[in-house]
């Protein structure tokens, strides 16, 4: 069984995560369990710490990582990742970091080249990437007999959450969606082209040899991600469904296959897609103080 450490608890993916580890009837508690956390907020993570049954509350990620297997970082914002991430690399521990992975491209290169010093494994992912719509869509590019043109779309900033301004960000939500092509076309993405709205932003994306795709960021959108593909084969179109069933599918894949070496995800790829979106956030004049409302 693989002990868990969780570095961040301000999060719904706190519960998301533990809930299928811990406890009599979590579906994955065969393979591990979730022996300590970490948060910011100690009175937070207490709180969390009991109803999940996690049984020793820690003042340090130093602590936390005591006795563990596997770091999961999962603070909901960025620029709380590098930190824990650090401490867990150094220890050598595999590390497993949730969206966004970083703020900036160079911080998480900076993560990838300290994971390869020490020798511990590193990924992150969204959960979107494990979503049964998402394998749908990469069954059916990769099925194709000519490039496809996929489209994903997604709320260009998060409205449902309050008003930190680390919301109002392409990244918070956008990321979704751009994990979705990094999995369907499995592959760095390259030549892009952006074009700003007060409505939207739509990027285009090249994928050398595999295809074209479409990032649809629409400004003030409730939660929602659709897919689209388009190609030889006729068009196919599918909304997610956020009922949270993706994280079975994600927790498995990182328990059986990423903590113990069997697999993983191309953090170098994981970087290029957290450019990208730090590229829109920079030059949108619709952004912030330049936001036509």
């Amino acid at each position: 069984m693989i002990r868990i450490a969780l570095l961040g608890s301000d999060s719904t993916h706190t519960e998301a995560f533990a809930s299928l580890v811990n406890g009599p009837d979590a579906p994955l508690r065969e393979l591990g369990r979730v022996v300590s956390i970490w948060g910011e907020d100690r009175s937070e993570t207490a709180a969390k710490a009991e109803k999940l049954g996690i049984e020793k509350v820690c003042g340090a990620p130093e602590q936390a990582l005591e006795n563990a297997d596997f770091a999961m970082v999962i603070g909901r914002f960025a620029d709380a990742h590098p930190a824990p991430a650090r401490v867990a690399l150094t220890a050598g521990l595999p590390v497993f970091v949730d969206k966004p992975f970083t703020v900036t491209r160079s911080e998480g290169l900076e993560l990838a080249e300290l994971a390869v010093r020490s020798g511990a494994r590193l990924c992150s992912a969204s959960p979107l990437r494990f979503a049964p719509e998402t394998a749908e869509l990469k069954r059916a590019v990769s099925q194709g007999t000519g490039p496809a043109v996929v489209v994903t779309t997604a709320p260009a900033n998060c409205t449902d959450l309050g008003d930190d301004p680390r919301l109002d960000t392409s990244a918070f939500y956008g990321v979704h969606a751009v994990e979705i092509l990094l999995e369907v076309f499995q592959d760095g993405m390259w030549e892009t082209e952006v074009r700003y709205r007060p409505e939207d932003i739509r990027v285009d994306i090249a994928f050398p040899d595999r295809g074209k795709a479409v990032l649809h960021l629409i400004r003030d959108l409730p939660e929602l991600y659709t897919l689209d593909a388009y190609g030889p084969a006729g068009a196919l179109r599918r909304q997610v469904t956020l009922d949270g069933g993706y994280y079975l599918q994600e927790m498995q894949f990182l328990l059986e296959r990423f903590a113990l070496g069997r697999g993983g995800i191309d953090v170098q790829a994981t970087c290029r897609g957290i450019a990208l979106l730090g590229e829109l956030d920079r030059d949108d004049p619709f952004r912030g103080a330049g936001r036509v409302e």
